[in-house]
């Protein structure tokens, strides 16, 4: 059972130490000088980046379906709505096309009307323990 739950977990440890280590230095107000790349699916990226000041995650999405992109814009919406009621939660901003700017000159990004990057920014207090 030990190792079976080890093998099981290890895919959730290798996403968290990406996150842990970009979270401390944001903690340490040291920024990153390169975005963490954590390609995911096939055609789907996660990109990470610690400032002084927030962490920055950006999922690029591929879209094969254009109800898909309705979909995803509802359920986004929900995200900036418990931001109003809850302002602890992450910003989240979300585009289609047209890659946020904090991944402009980033190699082999995506782009196109079926394509959206699901931008989240931490400030210290949405993730202070």
């Amino acid at each position: 059972d030990s190792v079976a739950l080890k093998a099981s977990l290890l895919k959730r440890n290798c996403f968290a130490s990406v996150f842990e280590k970009y979270f401390k230095m944001q903690e340490a107000e040291t920024p990153s000088e390169e975005t963490a790349v954590v390609h995911y699916h096939e055609e789907e990226a996660m990109y990470i980046s610690a400032k002084t000041d927030r962490v920055t995650v950006i999922f690029s999405t591929l879209f094969k379906d254009p109800d898909d992109i309705v979909i995803g814009k509802v359920f986004l919406q929900e995200f900036r709505d418990a931001r109003k009621a809850y302002q602890q939660a992450p910003q989240v901003l979300f585009s289609y096309g047209e890659p946020p700017r904090e991944l402009h000159g980033q190699a082999d990004i995506l782009t196109g009307d079926n394509i959206g990057f699901c931008d989240l920014r931490f400030i210290p207090t949405t993730h202070e323990r």
